[in-house]
């Protein structure tokens, strides 16, 4: 089953940072996307993967630490396709 991500994102500062599918036991990741630096304006990253029996967590994390490094996330939209979607 195929399953994808869809974060909206901006940055402040020099932040970036990566989005992906995470196992929550074993911290096995998949397909790490970066989330460069937009320069305050709004920017679209995706991730796809092929899910497997596993649970999945998605995870984004901010790379960039400092006073005015910030990543703001405006929406993020998480969907399955193939057969089994529901």
């Amino acid at each position: 089953q195929a399953v994808r991500a869809r974060v909206v994102y901006r940055t402040a500062g020099r932040a970036r940072g990566n989005a992906y599918f995470q196992t929550p036991v074993g911290w096995k990741t998949f397909q790490i996307v970066p989330l460069t630096n937009s320069n305050d304006a709004w920017a679209t990253a995706e991730v796809t993967i092929t899910r497997g029996a596993d649970p999945l967590r998605f995870v984004i994390d901010v790379t960039e630490t400092g006073a005015g490094n910030t990543l703001y996330v405006r929406s993020l939209t998480v969907s399955v396709s193939g057969p089994d979607a529901k």
